[in-house]
């Protein structure tokens, strides 16, 4: 399959290659003003392939490699880049059927371009109801909170879906080279209060908050200042010593960082 650009439907038209279906709507097939339908096709692997407990399941690796990093001449907020290949951590598919070999495909981040990999980790083995409900809540948090494709039309039912698989985090095993599922890494999101919102930690003259710079290193904040109902999470990327509140700020439209704090959130 090719992209099919501006350049492509206007060498089509000029050779009159296509075929104009007979309508009074104006507008070249397939733009704005003339959307065409098509039928929604679902990879025959991935129907009714949801697992079941006690059931031979199939475990993918998604393998991430960043092939071409963001030079620095586009990295204009000099953001640190991270090779996803350098972590233990990983995602994974897992399934009821087996998947077809999907040839390597790159996907273009703030790191720059990465290459993506589908590879058969295991299969044959089986789950326990109890380990399933945890694969799949994870799964729904993953998609309904953190990349919010959640509608409030649709509901999650897995297992009821005409495409039905589930996302979760893979780890090496025992200090070894070997990848399993993390189930020790979903428990501790079971656990963790950012799960269910906005941390309900208090700081007061008695209890004041004390910056420790390895509590924020490869670390997930949530802002308790905005947002309350769906609140915004950011990965900690770098951590800047040498600025203090009272720095410039990136923006002419403020003096100092505790500017923009004070006049935006009344911090």
């Amino acid at each position: 399959l090719m992209p099919v650009g501006k350049e492509t439907v206007k060498y089509e038209e000029e050779l009159d290659l296509h075929d104009e279906e007979e309508t009074s709507v104006p507008g070249r097939p397939g733009s704005t003003k003339r959307r065409q339908c098509y039928p929604k096709a679902i990879p025959e692997c991935l129907r009714e392939s949801y697992p079941r407990p006690g059931q031979p399941c199939y475990l993918y690796v998604i393998g991430m490699v960043l092939t071409t990093p963001l030079p620095d001449e586009l990295n204009f907020r000099r953001r640190k880049l991270y090779p996803p290949e350098d972590t233990t951590r990983c995602f994974g598919i897992l399934t009821a059927k087996p998947i077809p070999q999907i040839p390597h495909f790159p996907v273009y981040t703030r790191s720059g371009e990465v290459t993506i990999s589908i590879e058969l980790k295991k299969s044959g083995f089986t789950l326990s109801l109890q380990m399933l409900e945890l694969i799949t809540r994870l799964h729904q948090y993953i998609f309904s909170h953190i990349l919010r494709l959640e509608k409030p039309a649709l509901e999650f039912k897995p297992t009821d879906a005409d495409s039905a698989y589930c996302v979760l985090p893979l780890n090496v095993v025992n200090d070894s080279s070997t990848l399993d599922i993390d189930f020790k890494f979903m428990e501790d999101i079971e656990k963790s209060e950012a799960r269910i919102g906005i941390p309900s930690t208090k700081y007061s003259k008695e209890t004041p908050f004390v910056f420790k710079l390895e509590d924020y290193q490869d670390a997930v904040i949530i802002p308790r200042y905005r947002n309350f109902d769906q609140p915004h999470r950011f990965y900690v990327a770098d951590v800047y010593t040498d600025l203090t509140p009272l720095s410039k700020f990136p923006s002419p439209e403020y003096e100092t960082f505790a500017e923009y704090y004070k006049t935006k959130y009344n911090l």
